[in-house]
Order: C-alpha cells, then sequence, then structure tokens
C-alpha cells in the first residue's frame, strides 16, 4: 500500500534482478501505507527494471547512470545516498532478491509508538533459498543487542563414494551483535547522520559498520521480537571454510555439490541448535519479545 501520507520510505538498490518483482508485491502488500523507492545502480540495469516496474506504477524509481557498487561495496553508497532523497520519518532498506511480511511496516509503526524515544528498530529474519523456501529462523546472526558465542552443527551426508558422514562440530561465531540491512527501521534524521557508517573501509563494512555505531554510541534502540524478513541465504559466506580443509577432516574427496551440501546442513544445523539449546532450558530466545536496549545489556 504506497499513499502520500506514508511516513515509512523503504529503499531497494538494484542492478535489475528478477527477483525484483517479487520484492516489489510484498512491499505493495504491507497492511499500512509505505512508499517504496528503488535506485538503479547502472546503466546494465535499467531496461530490466523499466520492464519491471511497469506493474508497480507507484513505485518511485531513481536511475544512476554509473554503477556505485562495483569492487564489493554492493549497495552501500546508495544506502548511505538514500536517507537525502526521501520525505518520510523513517526509512528501510529491503535488497532486491528478498522480501518481506505483509506486516512488516506495521509491525515497526508499533515499536516506535511503544518506545517513542527509539531512533531504530528492527525485525528478525528468516534464511531462505533461491526458490524461497524458508531454510530456517536466524537465531545466530542478525540478532542486535544479542549474540551467540559458539554452536554447534551437525552434518548427516552420504558421499557417492557410498560413505556416509556423521560429524557434529562445534563453530565460533560472533563475538559482537549485528543487525542485517534488511532488519532495520531506523528514523530518517538518524540515517542522515549515519550516512558516513555505511561507507566505512570504502563501504566493505555495510551493515557491520552501522551496528557497531549505533551499540558504541548507546543509540535508542527496539527488537521488535518479530521475524518479518526473508532473506536469501549466502551459504558460501555463512560457512567460510574452504573445500580443501574439508577433504583433509575427512580424508575424502568431495564433489561441488558434496561440499554445499555439507554448508548448507551446517547453515541449517547452527541455527536449529540455538533454539533447542533455549526450549530444553524451559526458556524462550531472548530476541523474540519485543524490547529496548535501554533495558538490555548488548551481548
Amino acid at each position: 500500500m504506497q499513499q502520500q501520507e506514508s511516513q515509512i520510505a523503504i529503499v531497494t538498490a538494484t542492478i535489475g534482478r528478477n527477483t525484483l518483482t517479487r520484492t516489489m508485491q510484498s512491499i505493495r502488500e504491507q497492511t499500512v501505507p509505505c512508499r517504496h523507492y528503488i535506485i538503479v545502480d547502472g546503466n546494465q540495469g535499467a531496461e530490466a527494471v523499466k520492464e519491471m516496474v511497469k506493474a508497480f506504477p507507484e513505485v518511485i524509481v531513481i536511475y544512476l547512470p554509473i554503477n556505485t557498487g562495483a569492487n564489493g561495496v554492493k549497495n552501500s553508497m546508495i544506502n548511505a545516498m538514500a536517507p537525502f532523497l526521501v520525505k518520510e520519518k523513517i526509512i528501510c532498506y529491503i535488497d532486491d532478491d528478498n522480501w518481506i511480511d505483509p506486516k512488516y511496516a506495521e509491525c515497526f509503526l508499533n515499536a516506535f509508538e511503544h518506545y517513542p524515544n527509539a531512533q531504530y528498530a528492527y525485525h528478525l529474519r528468516y534464511m531462505v533459498d533461491d526458490k524461497g523456501q524458508i531454510l530456517c529462523e536466524d537465531n545466530v546472526e542478525s540478532l542486535g543487542f544479542w549474540f551467540v558465542y559458539q554452536t554447534k552443527v551437525e552434518v548427516k551426508l552420504k558421499l557417492r563414494s557410498g560413505k556416509y558422514i556423521h560429524s557434529p562440530l562445534d563453530i565460533n561465531f560472533h563475538h559482537q551483535g549485528l543487525i542485517d540491512t534488511n532488519c532495520y527501521a531506523i528514523r530518517t534524521e538518524l540515517a542522515r547522520q549515519l550516512a558516513h557508517t555505511w561507507t566505512g573501509n570504502n563501504g566493505l563494512d555495510n551493515d557491520k559498520g552501522v551496528s557497531q555505531y549505533l551499540f558504541d554510541n548507546h543509540v535508542q534502540g527496539i527488537c521488535t521480537g518479530k521475524r518479518m524478513v526473508y532473506y536469501r541465504a549466502d551459504v558460501e559466506k555463512f560457512f567460510n571454510t574452504n573445500k580443501y580443509e574439508i577433504e583433509t577432516v575427512l580424508n575424502q574427496s568431495l564433489t561441488d555439490d558434496e561440499y554445499y551440501q555439507i554448508k548448507l546442513q551446517a547453515l541449517i544445523s547452527s541455527n536449529e541448535y540455538v533454539k533447542q539449546m533455549f526450549y530444553q532450558e524451559g526458556k524462550q530466545m531472548p530476541w523474540l519479545t519485543m524490547s529496548c536496549n535501554d533495558a538490555e545489556n548488548n551481548g
């Protein structure tokens, strides 16, 4: 739903991937007014975007003549610039391969109403595959005020050789909080002040730099406790162990598909392990309750 009285701007940087249509549809289906801005990063995606947005006339499209996301910078420069282009009081960022729950914007507005002094809020997310199927809940990465030191993974796989792998492993994880770009809602005035944090380390730090700035400067924020983001999981990035190292441990060569399946199981089982750890202790994961970092300790 997009109307003039919208309080929320949702910004999507794109190079014209066909998944943009699903992103736009999910924003159109919001239960409260919000305005969708698409910023096309360079000429190479312009024609594809022009075709896709024909069915979404409510979307505001900005075409950049050059690709700002080259050399691994991705959408950092666009996210830094975007708050200066929008008029809404709150800004959010959704990548062109992700999508959101219909109540994504509504839940953010409710959170800001509950904590009127908060300057930003964040949702939780589901991890999904390229086909849009949910792989797991994210219980180890984008948790904001909380973080997981260590989790376990369990890999069960029958190899083409007939050998059966069943390997429980410990993985050391983040030692600082993180909020993924797609999970944020930031008051626009603050977002303008944060522009330099997106571009730290030539734009390579991205959401890590923003999160760290907010935490280090004790900016009041809200965890909504709601899973509202469907995030396409990058299995390669999540389990950053090279193929040779795994083959050495297993004393077994792996096909590319076997290697991928091991990393995929690591992603799923590590997130499930954290969930089960709390449930076995009769506790709820703390990030599933709306909370403000005035009352919660980071970590």
